[in-house]
Order: C-alpha cells, then structure tokens, then sequence
C-alpha cells in the first residue's frame, strides 16, 4: 500500500534576489524585516565586492503534485548601517549646537529697540519653520523604524530646542518690538497668541502644500533655503545698516547645508538616496549668493548694487550748511568767542565747518560722525529734542 501511493514530481525552483538598493529603501520606510542578529553581520562575498544587504525571494512548486512553497530570505549587515546613523546623529548634532550660539550671538547684537527693528521678521520665521520640518521628519523616521530610533530621536530633540526654545524667543522678541512702535498699548500676551497662530498655520500650510506637490520636492526645498531673501530686500527698501553680524550670516548660511548636502550629494548616505549633483550646486549657488549679497550691504551700504537713479532721495548726514544755519553758527560764535556748537552726546565742540568731520539732522543739530553713529544703531531719534531722524 505504502509503495504503491508514492508518486514522482517534478519540483521547479524559482528564486530572486533584492540588489543593495532596493533592500535599503525598505529599510528606510520601515517595511524591511530581516534577521537582526549575529548572522546579520556576516558578510556575503559576490565577487571582489562585499553585499551589505542581502534579500531573496522565490518559490517551489510542482504542477503535477499540486503543491507550493514560498521562499522569503532577508539578511542586513546592521553594524554598518548602525554605524552610518551614528556618525549622522552625532555631525547633525553639533551643528545644531553651533546653530544655537550663533543665534545666541545674534539676539544679543540685537539687545536694543533700534537693532531689533532692523531684522526681518520673515528672515526668522522661514529658519524657525525650516527646522520645525526638519525636527518632525526625524521625529517620524525614529517611529517608524525602531534601528532609526536612537540616531533620529537624538536629531529631532536637538532641532526642537533649535527651533521652539531660541528661535521661536528671538522671533517673539522681534514681534513684540515691531508690534510696539505700531500700538505702545498692545497686549504681550495678545500678542505672543497671534504670533504662535501665524507660525504653525504656516507650519500646517506648508505640510499640505508638501504632500500636494511632492513631485516636486526639490523646488520646494530650494524655495524654503531662501530664507535672506526677505532681509536682503529690507535692507535695500529701507536702507537699514548692518542688521546682522557677519559671523551669524556666514554660520548659519554653511550650518544649514550639511543635512540637505549629505542626501543629495553623498552616494552612501544610509537611505540610500540617489544623488543629485543639481540640486546640490544649486543649493550651494543659493545660499553663496544670499550670504554674499547680505555680506556686501554690512560693507558697502545696503543699496549699493542698485543704481543711483532707480533710488529713492535719501537724507545726508554730512551736507552742506544753508546761508540761515552758517549765520546762526557764525552768531553763536561770535556769543561764545569763539567756542562754536557742541555736541550733547560727548559735550566736546564740534567743527561745524568740515563737512566730512561732523554730521547734522534735519532739526539743525550736529554732532560728531562716530557719537551719532553710535546714537542711531540705539535709537532714531535727535539727542538734543528728540525729534524722529530718518535711518543714516
């Protein structure tokens, strides 16, 4: 009975293996799971060249039995890919710490009313928003895959201190300051409410806005690292002077390359992304540009790469003297023997009659060019009747 019930089959294997890629795109979406433990780590040899993923899959199956097995193999050398997060958690870390003291240095330059007026309110925000991003996709990377945990936790913690602690201070700072030469009887509170609002009703905007056109990501990130755009026109439309110190320019601008630089440009970034040398050039290009742009106002005046004709009349400080303020001196003179006008802010006499050794406002009054420099980075306004000034 037993011989007679044994019946020969014809098995057909069928097998197929996952290339390195493939294998470590699913790990990064969270859909890869393989053996993680000792077998992980043995190399698998093909060729001269070392596997560091491995994943087969196939069947084994005869037609004439009627019968099938599905074959499913994954294997991840995990030490190496751990290896990767590691040295990512720890270089993204230190920038950001050195994100936090050049914002540090930067709310202090713009301890005083006068400074903190002259920094874009946009400028701020679109880094503030840039680094709330940044925190919720390591914030959701580290959920969705426990080998991603530890290393994007760690990212996503730093980046939210960035962002919520000293970013989101700085921008309250400048809000309120803005808000109060509008209305001196506005509410703090009221106020902190409105900015919050603003801020995570963009945050929520841009997510949408992401998810619609997420076939075009790499706009979208070339628009948000525009973010001295909005300073670099300020500047120019209001002819504001050195609102930022170079050192927090430069810092940051180089800071914030590192992240979007090691996907787009380095071939073993341990998603496995495919390089675009594109986007990396011209995200370099952007922010040389921006930098260079803000670096040349700090230095050479805030319009000076726009034509003179295409600029608004300005106030000079060091103009000429009319007939009626030359006899007014020439009477307070004659007054004092020979003592002349003095400046208020340093009570030493000031040589009226050079023009590039002194300056004057529009009420009249002249000053020394190094006191009233000094005078109008604090406040724009006339040491001597506290009449508004216009910005120098």
């Amino acid at each position: 009975e037993g011989p007679e019930m044994l019946k020969k089959c014809d098995v057909k294997l069928h097998l197929q293996a996952a290339s390195n890629r493939e294998v470590a795109e699913e790990v990064a979406n969270g859909t890869f799971f393989g053996p993680q433990d000792e077998l992980a780590g043995t190399p698998f040899q093909l060729g001269h060249s070392s596997i560091q993923y491995l994943k087969v899959s196939g069947t084994l199956a005869s037609e004439e039995c009627g019968w099938g097995l599905n074959i499913n193999g994954t294997s991840l050398r995990i030490e190496r890919y751990t290896l990767k997060l590691t040295n990512y958690s720890l270089i993204v870390s230190t920038v950001c710490v050195f994100q936090v003291l050049f914002i540090v240095k930067q709310i202090e330059a713009s301890a005083s009313q006068a400074s903190a007026s002259r920094v874009s309110l946009l400028t701020v925000g679109a880094q503030a928003v840039l680094d709330a991003y940044l925190c919720l996709l390591h914030l959701s990377a580290s959920v969705a895959m426990d080998a991603l945990f530890n290393a994007f936790a760690t990212v996503a913690l730093f980046k939210f201190i960035v962002f919520s602690v000293f970013e989101m201070r700085y921008l309250l700072g400048l809000w309120r300051v803005r808000r109060a030469q509008e209305d001196i009887l506005s509410d703090p509170r009221q106020e902190a409410s409105i900015l919050y609002s603003r801020f995570y009703g963009c945050l929520m905007a841009g997510v949408v806005m992401a998810f619609e056109f997420r076939e075009h990501l790499d706009t979208i990130l070339l628009l948000l690292y525009g973010f001295w755009v909005p300073q670099i026109v300020r500047n120019a439309y209001h002819n504001i002077r050195r609102p930022m110190s170079p050192t927090y320019v430069v810092g940051i601008s180089a800071s914030r390359l590192v992240i979007p630089l090691y996907f787009y440009g380095c071939p073993h970034n341990f998603l496995s992304v495919e390089p675009k040398m594109e986007v990396c050039f011209a995200l370099v290009a952007l922010m040389a540009v921006q930098a260079g742009l803000l670096l040349l106002q700090h230095y050479k005046g805030p319009r000076c790469f726009i034509p003179k004709k295409l600029l608004p009349a300005r106030y000079d400080y060091h103009r000429e003297m009319t007939a009626k303020e030359r006899k007014a001196v020439n009477a307070a003179q004659d007054e004092e023997q020979g003592g002349g006008s003095e400046c208020v802010i340093c009570m030493a006499p000031v040589d009226v009659w050079k023009a590039k050794c002194r300056m004057v406002t529009p009420c009249n009054h002249f000053f020394h060019n190094d006191c009233l420099d000094r005078w109008l980075q604090v406040k724009l306004e006339c040491p001597t009747c506290r009449r508004t000034l216009p910005a120098p």
